[in-house]
């Protein structure tokens, strides 16, 4: 084990850094004599974050409990990519993390794209976990989102920063949405513009963690949950990238949980509302009820309100549009319903019907009535003359005036 000093990666934050069978882990270490003694809490980063904002807040919750947080290759502030590691592999390095600082039991929080590193240790290492909490976890991809990751490797696999950045910002922040506001739209711009300055390496990670999430949605059932232990998963109630009823679903499949839901947040929870998401954190740790806690709402049904299933409205509209496929064929269309992200639409005579289901890749939406294109992916039939389809945003201008016509259309101000 090489422990050293490591402040190159980010001179504000205080790394320590700690070398498990040739990978190198980062971590920031919290503690205090008066409980050095006692049951630690390892935060696992996710993808990209550095938490170099929140040290103080950090800080305070290990006043009753020593905390690390870890940032794992590809994760965090970790420059190594560590594409080969699978989430079997990163557990083990969790666990060879605690036998190198001398720890047993943990109590063990993973943020973002980490949450299937915690479910696979909590497999692996049942008696070495005592609690799990897990914030905005993404444990699976569903089809829409798989398309627009698909989408950005194509724009990255291209060099085109610009069209990734837009797509990823807008796609997974509700932006211009019914919850938006002037905070809102800060945090947007500042995470667009962070898109943009990504390099090569946060490209290579970024292809690594799709990879692994793919195959995972694919050959494993990671919505089973944890048995092991008690569960706390936080969800952001306006979160796109994983829904809160996909974390909801999740809560549930784990043995003893609770669920809870930050108001008015989306996947970014740490940004639109660090001061009430550390208030929670406190009262979990301190084993405190968390029932009545401002802007936060926890969830004892058996099933989720409706409005928290879809997080953004479709519009009944019934107007006219048009399909440009890759090869030059339009094909008319009208469009029944329409979101900020994508639509429903019909097709109206039979070998339109036929044609458009083999060419379903790289088709262009034209919206006549508000002259727009936009790009446009075709999931599925969802009856004998109905398709429906998600919409590659690639500008932030387009998606904005498609979302000024849905503004007005709904009767709101801009």
């Amino acid at each position: 084990m090489n422990v050293a000093s490591k402040n190159d990666v980010n001179i504000n934050v205080p790394f320590l850094q700690m070398e498990i069978n040739g990978w190198s882990i980062n971590y920031m270490s919290f503690i205090k004599p008066s409980n050095a003694y006692k049951t630690p809490i390892i935060i696992l980063a996710g993808l990209f974050e550095s938490f170099s904002d929140s040290l103080d807040e950090y800080s305070k919750l290990s006043e009753d409990n020593p905390l690390y947080i870890v940032h794992l290759p590809g994760f965090g502030d970790n420059s190594e990519v560590g594409a080969e590691l699978t989430y079997s592999a990163y557990a083990m390095l969790v666990s060879a993390f605690m036998d190198n600082l001398g720890v047993g039991e943990c109590v063990l929080m993973a943020n973002t794209y980490s949450a299937n590193i915690a479910i696979c240790f909590s497999e692996h290492y049942e008696d070495r976990l005592l609690e799990a909490i897990f914030v905005a976890p993404v444990v699976k991809i569903r089809d829409s989102v798989e398309y627009i990751l698909n989408e950005n490797l194509k724009s990255l696999e291209n060099g085109d920063t610009k069209a990734f950045a837009a797509r990823q910002t807008i796609h997974f922040i509700p932006t211009f949405s019914e919850s938006f506001s002037g905070k809102r739209k800060e945090i947007v711009k500042d995470y667009y513009l962070a898109l943009l300055r990504s390099d090569k390496n946060d490209f290579e990670k970024y292809f690594a963690h799709i990879k692994r999430l793919k195959n995972a949605s694919k050959n494993k059932d990671v919505t089973k949950g944890i048995k092991s232990c008690p569960v706390i998963v936080i969800a952001g109630a306006c979160d796109l990238l994983t829904t809160p009823q996909e974390s909801f679903d999740f809560s549930n499949a784990c043995s003893n949980s609770k669920f809870v839901m930050i108001e008015d947040t989306d996947h970014l929870m740490l940004r639109e509302k660090k001061a009430v998401l550390f208030r929670l954190f406190k009262r979990i740790l301190e084993k405190k009820p968390i029932k009545r806690m401002r802007d936060v709402k926890l969830i004892e049904t058996s099933t989720l309100d409706r409005k928290f299933v879809r997080v953004t409205s479709r519009h009944e509209v019934k107007e006219r549009g048009h399909i440009e496929c890759l090869n030059g064929v339009i094909i008319p269309i009208e469009i029944d319903n329409l979101s900020q992200f994508g639509c429903k639409f019909t097709v109206d005579d039979s070998e339109s019907i036929k044609f458009l289901n083999m060419n379903l890749v790289g088709c262009k939406l034209h919206l006549d009535f508000v002259d727009l294109k936009l790009g446009l992916g075709v999931f599925e039939m969802t009856g004998t003359d109905e398709f429906r389809g998600i919409f590659s945003h690639e500008s932030f201008n387009a998606h904005e005036k498609l979302q000024s016509y849905l503004y007005k259309f709904s009767g709101q101000d801009i």
